[in-house]
């Protein structure tokens, strides 16, 4: 599935954005202790938007509000791993500390 660009979109408050290698995050997830965790998140991920989106092809890359997140993470975490992920969750996360966690 490739990205498409469909329209412009206009903030209503500040924000922030980021972007990021896909080669270095892949890496990095793969040494994860978290790694089949977080594949059971993005599986969970992928079959939700999918199924909320009327299929993969109207998936927006804005999908997901932080509730519908919250969620799928409680679903895929193990119990001993699930304050940490609900944390990086959380509004006082900064990227600073991912790396720090």
């Amino acid at each position: 599935f490739r990205w498409e660009h469909s329209g412009r979109a206009n903030a209503m408050v500040a924000c922030v954005y980021s972007q990021l290698d896909t080669n270095e995050f892949q890496k990095i997830m793969f040494r994860s202790k978290w790694l089949p965790e977080l594949q059971r998140y993005a599986t969970l991920y992928a079959k939700q938007a999918e199924s909320e989106n009327g299929g993969a092809e109207n998936i927006s890359d804005i999908w997901g509000q932080r509730v519908r997140v919250i969620d799928l993470v409680q679903k895929a975490f193990l119990q001993d791993n699930l304050m940490a992920m609900l944390f990086l969750c959380s509004n006082e996360f900064a990227v600073e500390q991912l790396f720090d966690a």
